[in-house]
């Protein structure tokens, strides 16, 4: 069975920051206990084959470099802070804010550096904001992250070819690991629910063992023929839809549901909007003004009919182009 959602509620809204922190930081005595995890560094790569400098002297000269070299941990002080700024834009997701940097809260209680997450989905209908949610999350950590829309995508596009094909090339973890020297990125695999099983495409069957910790301590390389550690790289995925994830996913996964914006909230998503626009066009987001009542009242009272957070971000974009061809 997957792990219990997480509903977001209006008593979690409105804890003081000072309790929000207290409950975040409290570890788990799993976490707390175990002495094999290194502080803030991850060895990725022991020690490539013996032959593999003859059979791919460029993969080899790629690669050797890592081996045995521990491999810093991505680590951001200050989360309090972000978990701020990430509530303020997006005050009706406070719960799955906090459940998604609660294993961070709970490392660093530990006296441990390093951003890490739990293998989620975040479900919900098309429209809510989910990959939003996850993108500004990352980048509010400044943490290295790469999104892969998952639909028609062929596995080895993920997970890497081995040497003797001509398709040969690592797997987009080991390439990330290695070209950011950063032990801990983050994927976020949009839309797994649509994630295609075929012969040429099993993503969903080829996650599992990355999401099992013991295992991805000992990934299989298929390019490097070696084992590689990848117990830090964290997955977020995007669905709109649970019922075409297969059961062994959903049970290696923290499963959460993207809430639906009530209309209360949708005066400071339209601003963020706003300014996310603004900043899209190279604009100072100072200068672009805010909404008047008439403009106000009738994007809200559209919300309230088509509930999607894509369909306002259209609509706004319509109110500003609507500005600037009255100023002409």
């Amino acid at each position: 069975m997957p792990k219990a959602s997480t509903k977001q509620s209006a008593q979690a809204s409105q804890k003081s920051v000072e309790e929000l922190v207290e409950e975040l930081f409290k570890s788990s005595e799993d976490e707390l206990l175990n002495p094999d995890i290194p502080f803030n560094k991850v060895i990725f790569l022991e020690k490539l084959p013996e032959n593999f400098n003859k059979e791919s002297k460029t993969a080899h000269d790629k690669f050797a470099r890592l081996q045995g070299v521990g491999i810093p941990l991505f680590h951001r002080d200050g989360l309090v802070e972000a978990r701020q700024a990430l509530v303020k834009e997006f005050p009706y997701a406070v719960g799955i804010i906090d459940n998604l940097l609660k294993p961070t809260f709970r490392r660093m209680s530990a006296g441990k550096e390093g951003l890490v997450f739990e293998p989620t989905i975040l479900v919900g209908e098309p429209g809510l904001g989910k990959t939003r949610l996850l993108s500004r999350l990352l980048e509010e950590l400044d943490i290295y992250y790469r999104k892969i829309s998952v639909a028609g995508m062929q596995d080895d596009q993920i997970f890497g070819v081995a040497k003797g094909y001509a398709t040969a090339m690592p797997s987009i973890m080991s390439t990330v690991i290695h070209d950011k020297e950063i032990g801990n990125p983050v994927f976020i695999l949009d839309e797994i629910d649509k994630a295609q099983e075929s012969k040429f495409a099993n993503v969903q069957h080829k996650l599992l063992g990355l999401l099992e910790k013991e295992e991805a301590m000992n990934w299989h390389e298929p390019y490097l023929q070696a084992p590689v550690n990848l117990y830090y790289v964290g997955w977020l995925m995007t669905a709109n839809t649970l019922s075409t994830i297969t059961e062994p996913l959903k049970s290696r996964c923290h499963i959460m549901r993207m809430p639906t914006p009530e209309l209360q909230h949708i005066p400071q998503i339209l601003n963020t909007i706003r300014t996310d626009l603004a900043l899209d066009d190279g604009l100072d987001p100072r200068f672009i003004p805010g909404f008047d009542e008439a403009e106000k009242s009738a994007l809200i009272e559209s919300y309230a009919q088509h509930k999607s957070i894509r369909v306002l971000k259209r609509q706004v974009k319509e109110v500003l182009s609507l500005r600037e061809l009255t100023l002409q």
